[in-house]
């Protein structure tokens, strides 16, 4: 096994997963945000918290994580 740590940019939840099988873990995404690309979680990629904008609960672990709002995603 080749398994890698990967931790979302938001909340630091962790996972280990064998890129070979894919190159972010299950559910996980990386997403454009303020024209930065940071790797997300399966809870915080969930399409839900993305439908027609990121989510309030998205727009709060931001700037709470990178100390700014989101402008653009």
């Amino acid at each position: 096994m080749n398994e890698h740590e990967f931790i979302c940019q938001l909340c630091e939840g962790k996972q280990f997963h064998d890129p070979a099988k894919g190159h972010v873990p299950p559910g996980w995404a990386m997403k454009k945000i303020n024209g930065e690309v940071i790797l997300l979680c399966d809870v915080h990629a969930n399409p839900c918290h993305w439908f027609g904008g990121p989510s309030p609960a998205i727009k709060e672990l931001y700037k709470k994580k990178f100390g700014k709002e989101i402008t653009y995603h």
